[in-house]
């Protein structure tokens, strides 16, 4: 019975130390995507302003 106990003690204990480790690359992940966003959020504007102005033109007269 106290082998069994020990089993499931060190399964819940793997699986909580799997949980944190997830939780922490995630972090990492949202921590990296946040960084690259300021980085580059002024030049992806930049590019949806030039395609903007070019549909623009590209539109027909009337329209």
């Amino acid at each position: 019975m106290q082998l069994e106990q020990h089993v499931w003690t060190a399964t819940a204990r793997v699986a909580g130390q799997s949980t944190v480790e997830y939780a922490l690359v995630g972090a990492l992940v949202v921590i990296a995507a946040a960084g690259a966003m300021t980085l580059l959020g002024g030049e992806v504007t930049t590019v949806f302003s030039r395609i903007t102005t070019t549909l623009s033109g590209a539109a027909p007269a009337g329209h």
